[in-house]
C-alpha cells in the first residue's frame, strides 16, 4: 500500500501588511522528501500520521512528498505559493499511482490571487489521483471549510481541542484514511 503524505499550512492574517514568502516556511520547517520522515516524527499532524502508520500490519510505503508550514503571517505571494504547489504536485505526479493522500492543511491560507488555497490543493490532489484514491484532510478548528474542500476530500478532520493537539489530530485522520483503506 502506498500513501502520499505533505502538509501545506499556514493561518493568514489578510490585515497584516506584511506578506509571506518562502522564507518564513523555511523559519518554520521547509521539507521535502524522506527529510519529512526524519524531521516531523512525533511532530504535528504528520507525527500522528507517523506514529499510525508505524503500527500498521500491511506493507506500507510512504511517498513524503512536501512538509510547509509557515506560522501565522500574512497574505502568501503567489510566487511562494506557486512554488508550494509545483513540489506537491510534481511530487505526487511522481508517486502514482498511490492507494491513499494524507494532506496536513491549515483551512486559512490565502494567497495574493487564491483565497481558497486548501480547496485549490484539492482539486489538484483530486484531478491527478482520481475520484477512487481516498484523501484524508486535518485541519485547525477554525478552518474555513469551501465546497471545493469539500467537494475534492473524502474526510476533513479539525482539532477537537483548544489549546491545540496537532499530534492527535494526525493520528485521528489517519485512523480514518486506514479504515477507509481497508474498506
Amino acid at each position: 500500500m502506498r500513501i502520499a503524505i505533505a502538509e501545506i499550512a499556514q493561518e493568514t492574517d489578510s490585515f497584516s501588511p506584511m506578506t509571506a514568502e518562502l522564507p518564513d516556511f523555511q523559519a518554520f520547517g521547509l521539507y521535502f522528501g524522506d527529510e519529512i520522515l526524519e524531521r516531523m516524527r512525533g511532530v504535528g499532524p504528520l507525527g500522528g500520521f507517523l506514529e499510525v502508520a508505524g503500527e500498521q500490519s500491511e506493507p506500507l510505503e510512504l511517498v513524503p512528498l512536501v512538509r510547509a508550514w509557515g506560522g501565522a503571517g500574512g497574505t502568501i505571494t503567489d510566487s511562494t505559493f506557486a512554488v508550494l504547489r509545483e513540489r506537491l504536485l510534481v511530487g505526487l505526479r511522481a508517486a502514482l499511482p498511490v492507494n491513499g493522500v494524507y494532506l496536513a492543511l491549515h483551512g486559512a491560507a490565502a494567497a495574493e490571487s487564491e483565497d481558497d488555497i486548501e480547496g485549490l490543493l484539492l482539486a489538484d490532489v483530486r484531478q491527478l489521483v482520481g475520484p477512487a484514491v481516498p484523501i484524508a484532510v486535518c485541519l485547525d478548528h477554525h478552518a474555513n471549510i469551501t465546497q471545493r474542500m469539500v467537494d475534492h476530500a473524502d474526510v476533513l478532520i479539525g482539532h477537537e481541542t483548544q489549546p491545540h493537539d496537532p499530534v492527535a489530530t494526525g493520528r485521528k485522520t489517519a485512523r480514518v484514511l486506514f479504515a477507509m483503506l481497508r474498506g
